[in-house]
């Protein structure tokens, strides 16, 4: 009898150790679902994260060009600027020549004017 109050004693205590550790197998069952979730969750994280580092890079080749694009326009700009300035300089020194060309032509008629009237006084 005290054999088998024993065997049973036994049994119990196995029982329930099992039943104790059936929880922990349980909990690390899910802490195992848990860790497979968060790992996907990183890989998919790390996958975004490489590809917005990709369009960085990609965002960040095309600023360049753009940016000599940029530079390049700037440069014609000012060279349409200094030809625009050079132009207005010859502008205003034809302009200043044909204003005294004119000066000239006036003084030539008003002399030719003034020998004319000298020579027909002459003639009278």
């Amino acid at each position: 009898l005290r054999s088998a109050r024993t065997e049973r004693d036994n049994i119990k205590s196995q029982l329930s150790a099992l039943r104790a550790q059936m929880p922990q197998e349980q909990d690390e069952t899910e802490h195992s679902a848990v860790v497979k979730e968060l790992q996907v969750a990183l890989k998919s994280i790390q996958n975004e994260h490489d590809g917005a580092l990709v369009e960085v890079e990609n965002l960040e080749k095309s600023n360049k060009e753009l940016q000599s694009v940029l530079v390049n326009i700037q440069s014609q700009f000012e060279d349409k600027v200094l030809e625009a300035q050079e132009l207005r300089h010859e502008n205003e020194e034809m302009e200043s020549a044909l204003e005294e060309l004119q000066d000239l032509h006036t003084t030539n008629i008003s002399d030719l004017k003034q020998e004319h009237v000298i020579e027909i006084e002459q003639m009278k």
